[in-house]
């Protein structure tokens, strides 16, 4: 693998389910120390923010829907999961410092955000509009936390989160190697199990994209 790929995959991988995952658990430990109905409430947000992905996804695999966007396949998780975790964590990781380091710190987490959307862009893994789709639910979640100021006031050393994340992380990764694509597989399968199961007819796939017929199959006339 040469040095640009090996670069690019470390990229995407910031954006993937279980360093995010990680991410967001260093942030809501954090929260819960000193506030955990805050901690409760982004939590909430996080999970709402992911749950609009999944639906994103679940709608074109199961019924084929766009939304009017060309190739949509539904927001892209990398990029959803990267804007709402690193801009809060870098918000974390700067507690109890001034304001202008916490302001930077959170754009540094916006440019790691950026950093994945950039690279799921030219890798195409999601088209443009995945990606900024994903990038907006993504911000509403870390713009929510961020408006409380609740981290503000919390007293961890800013290298605690860190160390949390390399640690936990090596050995997440080396014993849960779950991908975004198996997650995805996952999805289109359920989605189109949904929709059997309501009786509509099978989607078929042309020219790479789900197209599916929205009225009910009425048979075959005689």
């Amino acid at each position: 693998m040469s040095r640009g790929s090996l670069w690019i995959v470390w990229v995407e991988k910031l954006g993937a389910l279980d360093t995010t995952a990680l991410a967001a658990l260093c942030v809501l430990a954090a929260l819960a120390r000193r506030d955990g109905w805050l901690a409760v409430r982004y939590a909430a947000v996080l999970v709402a923010a992911m749950a609009l992905g999944v639906v994103s996804k679940m709608a074109y695999y199961g019924w084929g829907v766009r939304f009017g966007l060309g190739p949509f396949h539904g927001m892209s998780g990398h990029v959803l999961r990267a804007f709402a975790v690193w801009p809060a964590l870098g918000f974390a990781l700067m507690a109890g410092r001034s304001r202008a380091a916490q302001v930077t710190a959170v754009a540094a987490g916006a440019l790691v955000a950026l950093g994945v959307t950039v690279m799921i862009v030219h890798t195409r893994v999601h088209s443009p509009a995945e990606a900024i789709a994903g990038g907006a639910a993504g911000w509403l979640a870390a713009a929510w936390l961020l408006r409380h100021e609740g981290l503000a006031k919390l007293g961890w050393p800013c290298w605690l989160p860190l160390a949390i994340v390399a640690v936990l992380g090596c050995g997440w990764i080396a014993r849960y190697p779950l991908t975004d694509y198996d997650f995805e597989t996952r999805l289109s399968i359920i989605a189109r199990q949904i929709r059997n199961w309501s009786g509509a007819p099978p989607c078929k796939v042309r020219h790479g994209l789900v197209e599916c017929d929205q009225t009910p199959d009425s048979g075959t006339p005689p």
